[in-house]
């Protein structure tokens, strides 16, 4: 399920980080049906991508604006029950006095609103109903859409994961450049220039400028078309090859 695809990949990512709140700052990724998931941090690795724009402080703040319950305490509790329609003031502070915290408030239902000192049904139907709407709206995830080929947009994922955890010196050597396969070369390096428009595109490509395939013949070792390595001597056709010298006369 996607539930499952999303705690494994957190569960991955909390192998790498460190503590508690950066595993908060975890983005979940929904790349044409695949599910992926990373720190924000590793989409902002390469500062002029598309993906550090798209993923930077103030989209993030506005796609990750969800309720934490889980962790409120009953003063929290308590503001957000003073913040619902026509219940009135007072009964925040039965929530206070029974040290109701937010991963309680989930567990309250209407029996276990009375218990707590509700009494009027009204109070209890409109906190009843506003626990429920909290209850959606913390549980609902929040997923990005990456309409692009999963297996491209994974192996980028990874080579961003690799060399964010070389930037904060968790990974010693400098982290490979991705390889794919060669049937995919076309889709791999359009997904790559669409995220990477500037000179990172160059580097993840590894472009350099074209050499001529065949031999070379400015002075340096011939080469294989398509190859770095010296080819052996040629040997030229039978016609241009010099006839052999006469034996020396013997006397």
């Amino acid at each position: 399920s996607l539930e499952e695809s999303f705690l494994k990949e957190e569960q991955f990512i909390e192998t790498f980080v460190g503590g508690e709140g950066e595993t908060r700052d975890i983005v979940k990724l929904n790349v044409s049906g695949t599910i992926m998931a990373t720190q924000r941090a590793t989409l902002q690795v390469i500062q002029d991508s598309v993906l550090a724009q798209q993923f930077d402080n103030t989209k993030w703040t506005e796609q990750s604006n969800r309720p934490n319950v889980m962790e409120w305490t009953p003063d929290e509790v308590a503001q957000w029950v003073k913040s619902i329609n026509d219940v009135p003031e007072e009964v925040s502070q039965l929530f206070i006095e029974n040290e109701i915290r937010g991963s309680e408030l989930f567990a309250l239902d209407k029996e276990g609103l009375k218990m707590l000192g509700v009494k009027r049904v009204g109070t209890i139907c409109l906190l009843s109903d506003a626990i429920c709407a909290l209850k959606r709206e913390a549980n609902k995830d929040v997923v990005t859409l990456i309409e692009h080929s999963p297996y491209c947009f994974g192996k980028i994922l990874d080579y961003l994961r690799l060399k964010r955890l070389h930037s904060i010196n968790l990974l010693a050597e400098k982290p490979a450049l991705p390889s794919f396969s060669e049937d995919k070369r076309a889709m791999f390096e359009t997904v790559v220039r669409y995220y990477f428009p500037g000179e990172s595109s160059k580097l993840i490509l590894n472009e350099r400028k074209s050499v001529p395939t065949g031999f070379s013949f400015g002075g340096g070792a011939a080469t294989y078309p398509g190859f770095g390595q010296p080819s052996p001597p040629q040997r030229p056709p039978s016609f241009l090859r010099q006839p052999a010298a006469a034996p020396a006369p013997s006397f």
